[in-house]
Order: C-alpha cells, then structure tokens, then sequence
C-alpha cells in the first residue's frame, strides 16, 4: 500500500488562506474561504470566526481545529489539484 501525504507545516495567512507543506517537499497556498462560507454543515460553520480558525494545529499529519474538524493532506490536495495525494515508493531494484 502507497503512504499517504502528511503536512508537515502550514502558515495562516490573511482572512482564510493557509500555506500547507507538505512532506514531498511541496508548499501550496489554500483559500479555505468558500468551504468554510459556503458548507451548511455546523463544523465548518464554527470556522467563520476568525479567532476559532486561527487556532489551527498541525496534528498526526493533518491540520486541525479544537472543535473537531480536520483536514486530510488528501483532501486538500483534490481541492486544488495540485498533483498525487501518495508518496511515491521508492524500491529497491532485485
């Protein structure tokens, strides 16, 4: 089985925008603002407050929130179409 990607870190920017990096090496810019406007669901609902969002946390690979939500490295990935969701696996030659 392929591992999946794992954030490693991530900055908040302004208003919604994040930037993830992730453990290949590549660093994206997220604006989260239309999910987080936009899904009725009331998790991310709690995420229009700012101080709430602001409190995101690197946790086991993804980032999270105190209320509960967070968000696989895979699904971010998806959402801004930025390349494979798997590390690629190195073997050795037999």
């Amino acid at each position: 089985m392929t591992p999946l990607l794992a954030l490693t870190g991530f900055e908040l920017l302004s208003e919604y925008r994040v930037r993830l990096t992730f453990d290949d090496g590549r660093t994206v810019m997220a604006d989260l603002a239309s999910i987080v406007s936009a899904d009725p669901r009331t998790v991310f609902a709690q995420l229009r407050d700012a101080d709430i969002f602001r409190n995101a946390r690197l946790e086991h690979g993804t980032l999270a929130w105190p209320n509960g939500l967070d968000g696989a490295p895979a699904a971010f990935c998806r959402l801004l179409g930025s390349g494979p969701i798997h590390r690629p696996v190195l073997r050795r030659p037999r």
